[in-house]
């Protein structure tokens, strides 16, 4: 499945509790539910939304979050800030690709800003990421 906002129908609804969000993205994958967990525990709910509107569910999370993210919730919330503000050359293409090839393709270079940013505001909010 690639990343296709006009087709998608969305999963999360603002009703949903968040158990039922992480449910209707992960499809029933367990390294997906731990890629959301970890991320909530980041405070970055919206990136939950995020991947819904994208239309990465399930086994997509899990290679976002494992391959090419090495399973580090922060790199996680910056490659999908990075996509979501169309910096450091993070378009659609480049974040399927890089889903799809096991991290290929994305330069870190580029989103260290980003990550300095999360680690300082995970720093301040006491977050055990790192």
């Amino acid at each position: 499945m690639r990343c296709n906002l006009r087709s998608q129908m969305a999963r999360i609804s603002a009703e949903m509790t968040i158990i039922d969000a992480i449910v209707g993205i992960c499809d029933g994958n367990p390294g997906a539910v731990k890629a959301c967990l970890n991320i909530l525990e980041n405070g970055e709910s919206s990136c939950l939304i995020y991947l819904d509107e994208l239309g990465i569910y399930g086994d997509r999370i899990y290679k976002l979050w494992s391959s090419c993210c090495d399973s580090d919730p922060l790199k996680t919330i910056a490659l999908l800030c990075a996509h979501q503000n169309e910096i450091a050359g993070i378009d659609t293409q480049t974040l399927n690709h890089a889903i799809d090839n096991s991290g290929e393709g994305i330069d870190w270079t580029g989103l260290e800003p980003i990550m300095e940013i999360l680690r300082a505001s995970s720093a301040v909010s006491g977050s055990s990421a790192g």
